[in-house]
């Protein structure tokens, strides 16, 4: 691969065969890619790859298996970090710390609220409409507004609109969505039971099983178990809302982990305890179809109005982790402070090789 490179590198496809040869990516990127984006890896950009595998290669992978060997375990790409900061009771606690801190300024934190509408007067959002669960719509006049919602809802809620080209940009972005199925064992089996599993992670290149990722949460944090001689295991699937995965019933969702564990011969069925679904929809932004190749224009738009920032995974239509989604909200709220400008500082979180976990 190195000596015969693809050029030009426009697919995922030829971005991870450059960086591994095509043996290693049917091995392991094929399958467990297609499962997450639902669409084949020659027709996902090139620039999903540079953003999240960055300048991982083979040849930095065994590099990195030397260094650990020798007792030097510092990750220099992000795909390869060991070690993480973890909440004890898990990541939504920071945020309930959070909120907590900010309520004690005098921050007001509205729950249960669905924007329904953005009013524009000109090149600022004058307004922002918001529906509660009883459906009473209330009328925000906003100073700044940071925007976590997906583009496509956002540009649908602007009133009035883009105009019917980026109208059409935003309606025709793609999205991935995310269930995870909580499995509690009362052990597992077969090779994880004779050695207990220390991942934190297990991808699943098998394309037998539609189950894209397991998570064991024990492995995360000893607090996230009540009972430490169990096992809580999540299986994560990938869908899409309009998908025979995504109709299926909660008790459905559930059988079907049972059943795709005993598959891969990591639990049997009789060793389930307790279970639990939990549905993530727009979890991830596509990089691929017609309209993300000109989402350029779109942000371009967005980024023009003088009092609206652009934050987040969704926000942003970008496939950031949890540290760069939390560095782009940090670099709006300075942009804003200073009162406004250019928006390069935002869209410059993630596209180098640094890492931020540190």
């Amino acid at each position: 691969a190195n000596l015969r490179p693809i050029s030009p590198e426009r697919t995922l496809e030829d971005f991870l065969i450059n960086r591994f040869g095509r043996q290693l990516y049917l091995t392991f990127f094929k399958e467990y890619t297609e499962k997450v984006w639902g669409v084949p890896c020659q027709e996902i950009s090139a620039e999903w790859g540079a953003q999240r595998i960055k300048s991982l290669s083979i040849g930095k992978a065994l590099m990195h298996a030397a260094r650990k060997a020798l007792g030097q375990s510092k990750a220099e790409q992000t795909s390869l970090i060991e070690h993480f900061l973890y909440p004890k009771l898990g990541p939504g606690q920071m945020w309930e710390t959070v909120a907590a801190k900010v309520q004690r300024q005098g921050v007001r934190i509205l729950h249960g609220m669905t924007v329904s509408g953005l009013e524009r007067d000109q090149d600022r959002v004058s307004a922002v409409l918001a529906r509660d669960a009883d459906g009473q719509e209330q009328r925000f006049a906003p100073a700044h507004v940071v925007s976590t919602m997906p583009i496509k809802d956002l540009v649908q809620a602007m009133r009035p609109g883009p105009g019917p080209d980026l109208e059409a940009i935003a309606a025709g972005l793609q999205y991935r969505d995310f269930i995870t199925v909580g499995l509690l064992y009362r052990r597992l089996s077969g090779a994880a039971a004779r050695q207990p599993l220390q991942d934190n992670w297990i991808y699943i290149q098998e394309p037998g099983v539609k189950v894209g990722r397991l998570q064991i949460f024990n492995n995360w944090s000893p607090y996230m178990v009540a009972d430490p001689d169990t096992v809580w295991v999540g299986l994560e699937f990938f869908a899409r809302d309009d998908d025979s995965l995504w109709a299926l019933s909660d008790a459905e969702l559930r059988l079907l982990a049972i059943r795709e564990m005993a598959q891969l011969n990591l639990g049997a069925p009789g060793d389930v305890l307790d279970a639990t679904v939990l549905r993530m929809p727009k979890a991830y932004p596509g990089y691929f179809g017609a309209a993300y190749e000109r989402f350029d224009a779109l942000r371009a738009w967005l980024d023009g109005l003088h009092n609206l920032y652009l934050v987040g995974r969704n926000g942003m239509h970008r496939y950031n982790n949890q540290d760069h989604s939390m560095l782009s909200a940090r670099a709006a709220v300075q942009t804003l402070l200073k009162g406004g400008g250019s928006r390069a500082p935002i869209w410059a979180i993630n596209v180098d090789d640094d890492y931020h976990e540190d």
